[in-house]
């Protein structure tokens, strides 16, 4: 739309808050996990680094008899061009997990977790509560 000179324009909006419970319009971000990858070297060093040739740059390094994932963002990347390469192992250590918080609404990411903690946090305080007049 183009205004001409002397033209204006009034818009009038309506800002609710809600949370994504009531509807999917409301969440305010995509969350995922996966195990922390651990990428080890079955065969050869020569398999391993034409295995690192099928990733994109500056995600994975070769150090000695394991591959590193330089940059954890981006680790289901790593995964997926090293699965099933020649003399390649990918696992996931069940110790560790990666966390991954895309904001889809303008708000920080650990303002995101932190308000989602707060509401379990007083949900379970509610459920608590509920439960002890059972």
């Amino acid at each position: 739309m183009e205004l001409l000179e002397g033209q204006s324009l009034k818009l009038e909006a309506v800002a609710r808050l809600g949370t994504g419970l009531a509807h999917a319009k409301h969440h305010a971000a995509n969350a995922s996990y996966h195990y922390h990858p651990v990428i080890s070297v079955t065969g050869s060093r020569a398999d391993a680094q034409k295995a690192l040739k099928l990733c994109p740059k500056d995600i994975v390094t070769l150090k000695g008899k394991r591959i590193e994932v330089k940059d954890l963002t981006r680790s289901d990347s790593a995964l997926a061009c090293l699965r099933g390469a020649k003399g390649i192992e990918v696992k996931g250590d069940e110790s560790k997990i990666v966390f991954n918080v895309e904001s889809i609404s303008g708000l920080e990411p650990g303002y995101i977790v932190s308000r989602a903690a707060e509401i379990l946090e007083e949900r379970a305080g509610d459920f608590k509560k509920k439960l002890e007049k059972v």
